[in-house]
């Protein structure tokens, strides 16, 4: 049952990334969810103390420091975080992980026809996905995409950071376990393509610690990078000016532009703390009304994206939520997972990185690249000890 349950993760995980809009609400974890009460209702399943209790811990404290100033509408919201963040906490056997990385390759095959109609949207001057399909929430004259849809895809690279941590995971997972230079190919090409400079920092991360691992850098890698440095110029324009924006937003402190508002996030926590009483200090806005203070603060600037309640930094989304306490707790939670057999170090400080550019902790995508992560180094221990079996 877990098999088949993580099979469909696995599947469904790159189309997942998009989000799923229902009735107004965010899915974004179907599988997790079922995943999860699987994993609740199967005897014995033992569960990682080291990483429950953190988790627990924190989830916890989110709940009692904003019970006592607010109503419960937050209960649904910090049970979908309980939900995608529990598979963590599960041992999992090697009978739930055969076909692993087969399923991991059919999921990001499934998102490749949507990547090359975006293509056609950006180069050929296609009509967007959107007009055509009914499950797109802006659709055109779709009463489904009202009640049902995809809540992000107008095309892949409307939100092209997403897409491109996806890609980046699979890409890290790959170098790791190996996987064929082909497959490999295709996703660094198809992170190239998104012209996203988050993917392409973090894509350059990975390629630095896996030379760095290794010693040496295959001959077959150099070509990757070089691929990078021919792409280089039909892109330049815009990466040079995200990259020129982003420290010019930084040393000026201007919020305006998407540039602006990433760079910023962190430092806004901070004034946040700084200018607030003991109790903003220490417990913050309460777990999910953090954007009702970003749209007091930054009132009257519709250019400034925290007027509209958006902040892109999860620490940010943290602090000004629970606090400096709840803050701390997170990164203990953080700093447990470092510590845990499912990863190392590099791996948290991976995703720490990418906290940087993801706005929600409630999303698919934020446990989901963790999920994998810990997936990938658990059947590769597996295949390890059946290889050598007087390792165990």
């Amino acid at each position: 049952m877990i098999n088949n349950l993580l099979k469909l993760y696995l599947l469904t995980f790159g189309i997942n990334v998009y989000g799923v809009d229902v009735l107004g609400f965010s899915l974004t974890i179907p599988t997790i969810v079922v995943l999860t009460l699987v994993l609740y209702s199967i005897p014995n399943r033992k569960m990682k103390t080291n990483i429950a209790v953190p988790l627990f811990v924190f989830i916890g404290f989110c709940f009692v420091s904003t019970i006592l100033y607010h109503d419960i509408g937050f209960i649904y919201s910090l049970g979908m975080l309980t939900a995608m963040a529990l598979p963590l906490v599960f041992e999992y056997e090697e009978r739930d992980l055969v076909g692993f990385e087969k399923y991991l390759r059919y999921g990001f095959i499934l998102t490749l026809p949507i990547v090359a109609y975006d293509l056609g949207v950006t180069f050929l001057g296609l009509e967007p996905l959107e007009a055509y399909v009914p499950f797109f929430r802006k659709a055109t004259n779709s009463p489904l995409s009202s009640y049902f849809g995809y809540y992000r895809v107008k095309s892949t690279f409307t939100e092209p950071s997403y897409y491109g941590i996806y890609l980046c995971t699979l890409l890290y997972i790959g170098l790791k376990s190996k996987a064929p230079s082909r497959y490999l190919w295709v996703i660094f090409g198809v992170i190239l393509a998104t012209v996203s400079l988050t993917a392409v920092v973090i894509s350059g991360f990975i390629f630095a610690h896996w030379a760095y691992s290794n010693g040496r850098i295959g001959f077959r890698y150099v070509l990757l990078f070089v691929a990078i440095l021919l792409f280089l110029p039909a892109g330049f324009d815009l990466i040079i000016n995200r990259i020129t924006e982003t420290f010019s937003s930084i040393s000026s402190s201007s919020f305006e532009g998407s540039e602006g508002v990433r760079a910023n996030s962190i430092f806004v926590m901070f004034n946040y703390l700084n200018e607030g009483g003991v109790k903003q200090f220490f417990l913050g806005e309460g777990y999910s009304h953090y954007d009702k203070w970003l749209i007091e603060r930054f009132k009257g600037n519709p250019l400034i994206g925290y007027s509209r309640g958006q902040i892109f930094n999860a620490f940010a989304v943290v602090g000004l939520s629970v606090g400096v306490l709840g803050l701390l707790l997170y990164l203990n939670l953080l700093f447990r997972l470092s510590l845990d057999s499912k990863f190392n170090r590099f791996e948290i400080g991976l995703h720490a990185a990418i906290q940087f550019s993801l706005a929600f902790i409630v999303s698919y995508l934020f446990w989901g690249v963790l999920i994998l992560i810990g997936l990938s180094n658990a059947h590769s221990r597996f295949k390890q000890l059946k290889n050598h079996p007087h390792d165990r």
